[in-house]
């Protein structure tokens, strides 16, 4: 049975020299030298996530939101960004940035399941 696209929520942001890719439905963090390399991580963070929360019969493992100051900053830096194209102009943020992660397809998450399978064996 094929699922409906589910997208996650990114806010991208720097902590401590480094870029944070953070998925606010998950409250996971994926980590890297640029907002692509962290994005890159927290997609795979994710994938494993749900992969684990599927292999366990667990869905709750999967929802776990962040702290509700993200969601804020998300919504308040989404609309600088709207509002920058409106204008064609650039964001006065630019230290935040943010994107939509949409959720792995079925078999790519079965992938994910059948690590924890091997792993346990």
């Amino acid at each position: 049975m094929e699922h409906p696209t589910i997208t996650l929520n990114v806010l991208g942001y720097r902590e401590e020299g480094e870029w944070v890719a953070l998925a606010l439905e998950m409250d996971l963090r994926g980590y890297g030298g640029t907002f692509e390399d962290a994005f890159k991580e927290l997609e795979e963070l994710v994938g494993m996530q749900i992969g684990f929360s599927r292999f366990k019969g667990q869905p709750e493992l999967i929802w776990k939101p962040a702290e509700p100051i993200w969601f804020e900053r998300f919504a308040e830096v989404r609309r600088e960004y709207l509002e920058a194209l409106v204008r064609d102009s650039a964001v006065t943020q630019p230290e935040y940035s943010i994107a939509g992660l949409p959720i792995p397809s079925s078999h790519v998450l079965e992938g994910f399941r059948s690590s924890f399978v091997r792993a346990e064996a």
